[in-house]
């Protein structure tokens, strides 16, 4: 039995890699959880009234990026296009983690306050940096008429890696600390005892 000694790996029918057939096979299972790191580009979906067409992660420079320090904040961009305008529309996105747990939603429920321009509406959304701790994440994205129905629901599209810049859990590396930084007030003292 004889195998192809060349190979070709596509996304969306754009050529992102060649060489030999080990090569990309190495490749594809290196970042096979890339699902999404260049961002999410929707096919087409003329029948729905609102829908997600785009979704990126793009650093403070406005490059699509996939890879942030944990200190850094990470800009969420959505382009949603419009066949039919429906108001009262929320646009939101949750996240979740490696291990499939939900770490966060976010939803903005002023999107249907805002009268599309050229059929398309955009917003970029700011998660604050020292938040997520390091690991894995993968973006879902909806459009909703709340406790009506789901115009349009993309299931981890988009895809983030959080590397740590040396946080103060950076000793617990390989352990489960959770999925966000949180920054308690802690009052310690001696206990009347």
């Amino acid at each position: 039995m004889q195998l192809c000694s060349k190979a070709f790996l596509l996304d969306h029918g754009k050529m992102i890699q060649a060489g030999t057939t080990d090569h990309i096979v190495d490749y594809y299972m290196t970042n096979s959880s890339a699902i999404g790191k260049t961002g999410y580009i929707s096919d087409d979906n003329r029948d729905k009234d609102i829908y997600v067409t785009e979704a990126k992660a793009v650093n403070d420079e406005g490059l699509i990026v996939s890879d942030f320090s944990h200190r850094e904040q990470i800009n969420i961009s959505i382009l949603c296009h419009v066949n039919k305008w429906i108001p009262d529309v929320n646009v939101g996105f949750f996240v979740r983690d490696m291990r499939g747990r939900r770490v966060f939603t976010t939803e903005n429920r002023e999107w249907g306050n805002v009268e599309p321009i050229n059929q398309e509406l955009c917003a970029t959304v700011t998660i604050p940096s020292d938040f997520l701790v390091p690991g894995q994440y993968y973006f879902s994205f909806f459009v909703s008429i709340p406790k009506v129905r789901f115009l349009d629901w993309v299931e981890d599209v988009l895809s983030i890696t959080i590397i740590d810049a040396g946080s103060k859990f950076l000793i617990y590396e390989g352990g489960d600390y959770g999925c966000v930084f949180a920054e308690c007030k802690w009052d310690i003292r001696k206990c009347n005892t």
